[in-house]
C-alpha cells in the first residue's frame, strides 16, 4: 500500500527520509514491514500522554464527568440557558456560553474545563438550587484550575507545533520545555498544599513522553 502511494504521487525515493504516522498498531506494523522509517506524530503521542495517563486518574474523572454532565444540562435546555445567563449578569460574568468537549476532537476538554471554572459562580449557583446536578466543592474547584492551567501548556504546544512553519527540530526543545514547566509546577505545590493534590502532576514524565515518541518507532 505505502509503494502504491508513493507511486501514485510520483515521489522519488531517494527523497523519502521517513512517513510521519500515528501510534496505532497497524501503522507500526506496517512501517515495520517495509524499508521505510515510520516516526510516531509528536502532536497524537501528546494527546496520549493526556487522554492515557492524565485522564485516566480516578479524581480528575470525576471533574470532567462532572464538568460534561453540567454542560450537557445547560445545552439541552433553553430554560437552564436563560437562568444561566440571568446568573452571568448578577456575577457580573461575560456571557459565554458553556462549551461540551469531544472525544476525537484535540484539546476540547481544555476549552470545556476553562470555560466551566470562567462561570464557576454563575455555574455554583445555579448547581446549588437545581435537583439531581452535580455540586463541586471548594477542592474540586480548585483541581479543576490547576488542570485548566496544565491542560493550556499542553494546548500551546499543540498549536505551535500545528504551525505551518513547525519542523522536527522544534520537537525535543518543547519536550524539555513540558519537562520543565511540569517539574516546576510540582515543586511549586508540593509547599503549598498537600501531596494528594498534586498527584495528576507525577505521571506525566519526560521518561514517557520520550519512550512513547523518540523510542517507540
Amino acid at each position: 500500500l505505502i509503494e502504491n502511494v508513493i507511486q501514485d504521487f510520483e515521489i522519488p525515493s531517494h527523497k523519502i527520509h521517513f512517513f510521519v504516522r500515528d501510534n496505532g498498531a497497524n501503522m507500526v506494523k506496517g512501517f515495520s514491514e517495509t524499508v521505510y522509517t515510520g516516526l510516531s506524530c509528536f502532536l497524537h503521542t501528546l494527546q496520549l500522554v493526556i487522554h492515557d495517563v492524565l485522564f485516566e486518574q480516578r479524581m480528575i474523572k470525576d471533574v470532567i464527568a462532572n464538568c460534561k454532565k453540567m454542560v450537557g444540562h445547560f445545552s439541552h435546555s433553553s430554560l437552564a440557558c436563560n437562568k444561566l445567563a440571568e446568573l452571568q449578569r448578577q456575577h457580573n460574568l461575560p456571557e459565554h456560553k458553556l462549551i461540551q468537549d469531544v472525544t476525537t476532537r484535540w484539546n476540547s476538554t481544555y476549552f470545556m474545563l476553562r470555560r466551566v471554572f470562567e462561570q464557576k459562580q454563575a455555574i455554583s449557583s445555579y448547581c446549588v438550587n437545581t435537583p439531581n446536578m452535580p455540586v463541586l466543592d471548594a477542592n474540586k474547584w480548585n483541581l479543576l484550575n490547576k488542570l485548566s492551567h496544565l491542560l493550556k501548556i499542553f494546548h500551546d504546544a499543540t498549536v505551535r507545533l500545528s504551525e505551518r512553519t513547525a519542523t522536527a527540530a522544534d520537537v525535543i526543545p518543547q519536550i524539555k520545555f513540558l519537562e520543565m514547566y511540569i517539574e516546576k509546577a510540582s515543586t511549586a505545590n508540593r509547599s503549598e498544599i498537600e501531596n494528594s493534590d498534586i498527584l495528576f502532576l507525577k505521571p506525566i514524565s519526560h521518561n514517557f513522553i520520550f519512550q512513547n515518541f523518540i523510542f517507540n518507532h
